[in-house]
């Protein structure tokens, strides 16, 4: 065995069943975005140290064609410099693949998610050189900000859409990436390397004892003492989405006061410190789309509930939440007015679950939130359930591109729509923990573009 193949890799968690590069396939709940988000490189960079795929890059006036230049130091993992057709196949089909926005579209790529789309040549895509390409946008639908738009998506910004390219007549014949971090496969293991350290990821359950790790919830870990945590700066709002067709939730007042209560049941002195709290509304008083008008309670009665209810399902986007300490408080709080919670997660008939308890990202403007709603399956199935929230949340996703520019009538009117209906509630905000062992060199920290890095901790031995 060799030293490198006997150096014990430090192990680092994310919440992959499997460890899958390949940037085309289907996201399912969006985890595996925190591991590409680690790992492969953007298209272009807002970060110092961390250099994008293209070195230039421009519009032409009228918004309609993109120029890119692929970097010189843009490689496969064999060293094969990334190619211009690449390049640009990976924008023209990311795009595409994981629609934020169906009505941006490079011109002829009708059938780039068809297979045998590496092959076709496509009236949009121009490749000039080895380094330099065009792509030209459909302008036949009115898009009020598309090159803000793409330039979001380009530097993996607020939108989930992620872009990266694939390797086209890969030799290896697996994934390849472009990565930050060099890339050896050790016993069939991808490793990703940080200077003489290895780094290798896991599923959080096979993930107890990691040596870096971003959980949703801190408590999964027995050995907390063993951790330096820090609150990251990935910002969350649990929101709760009400099925008003389950018994006792098709009257607004029933379903208000049950949120209310959710939202009033465990109370956060800091935010700061806690790193949680109740927020005002689905915005801060910062925020696009606040209104002042609508304060949403935090104070109910649940007696009348209790008595046609004793059992209410809740279903969590990962099973990790059950031992989230405020849900936790939440069940016992329930309990104690007679009501037994059970848990449900991913796969189980909406027609059976009672509230779906969604994070959703505040990363950024709360309108890329609300974009998205529409556009995930099982959001959406609640949502439509509602329709003065959902037919604003629609206006919201068809009429602007990105968070560029902010609507801010049409998010308060999301705001009102939501208050009036007790369709979506927001519960409580919380941030997004990092965590690294006292005794790893290397730590997982939040940038301040909101990018998950590794890197080696002050003083360590590289």
């Amino acid at each position: 065995m060799t030293a490198e193949a006997s150096k014990k890799p430090l192990i680092a968690c994310t919440y992959l069943k499997t460890l899958d590069l390949d940037p085309y396939k289907p996201i399912g709940d969006g985890i595996r975005h925190h591991l590409l988000d680690v790992v492969l490189r953007d298209y272009l960079s807002k970060e110092d140290g961390y250099p994008g795929l293209l070195d230039a890059s421009n519009f032409s006036a009228d918004g309609s064609t993109f120029t890119g230049r692929v970097a010189t130091d843009a490689k496969w993992q064999d060293g094969t410099p990334l190619s211009s057709l690449e390049a640009a196949l990976g924008i023209a089909k990311g795009i595409t693949f994981r629609p934020a926005f169906p009505n941006i579209r490079v011109v002829g790529t009708e059938k780039i998610n068809e297979p045998g789309w590496e092959t076709r040549i496509y009236s949009g895509i121009k490749i000039l050189d080895n380094r330099t390409f065009e792509l030209v946008f459909d302008t036949s639908t009115k898009v009020e900000n598309r090159v803000g738009f793409i330039y979001e998506l380009l530097s993996s910004g607020e939108l989930s859409n992620r872009l990266w390219p694939k390797r086209l007549g890969n030799p290896s014949g697996g994934v390849d990436i472009v990565s930050y971090y060099p890339v050896k496969f050790i016993g069939g293991l991808p490793l990703f390397t940080l200077g003489n350290h290895f780094v290798q990821f896991r599923h959080m359950e096979d993930c107890k004892d990691a040596d870096i790790t971003f959980p949703l919830v801190k408590e999964t870990f027995a050995n907390l003492a063993d951790y330096d945590v820090s609150l990251g700066k990935r910002e969350m709002v649990m929101e709760a989405y009400f099925n008003p067709k389950r018994p006792g939730l098709g009257n607004q007042e029933v379903r208000s006061n049950l949120g209310a209560w959710l939202r009033g049941a465990v109370q956060y002195p800091s935010f700061e410190k806690d790193g949680r709290s109740t927020p005002t509304g689905h915005f801060n008083v910062d925020e696009s789309g606040y209104r002042s008008n609508f304060v949403w309670p935090s104070i109910a009665n649940l007696h009348t509930f209790a008595a046609t209810r004793k059992e209410i399902t809740i279903q969590l986007a990962n099973k990790t939440y059950e031992q989230d300490p405020t849900l936790v408080q939440v069940k016992s709080n329930l309990h104690a007015l007679g009501i037994t919670v059970k848990w449900a997660f991913r796969g189980e008939d909406i027609k059976n679950v009672d509230i779906l308890l969604q994070p959703a990202s505040n990363k950024g403007k709360r309108q890329v939130w609300i974009e998205k709603v529409t556009g995930t399956p099982l959001n959406l199935a609640f949502l439509q359930l509602h329709p003065k929230t959902f037919s604003v949340a629609k206006s919201i996703q068809e009429r602007s591109a990105s968070t560029i520019p902010v609507d801010v009538e049409l998010l308060k009117k999301f705001e009102a729509a939501s208050f009036e209906e007790a369709s979506i509630v927001p519960i409580f905000r919380y941030v997004i923990l990092t965590m690294s062992k006292k005794t790893s060199p290397v730590e997982i920290v939040d940038s301040d573009h909101g990018r998950l890095r590794l890197r080696f901790k002050k003083g360590a031995h590289q």
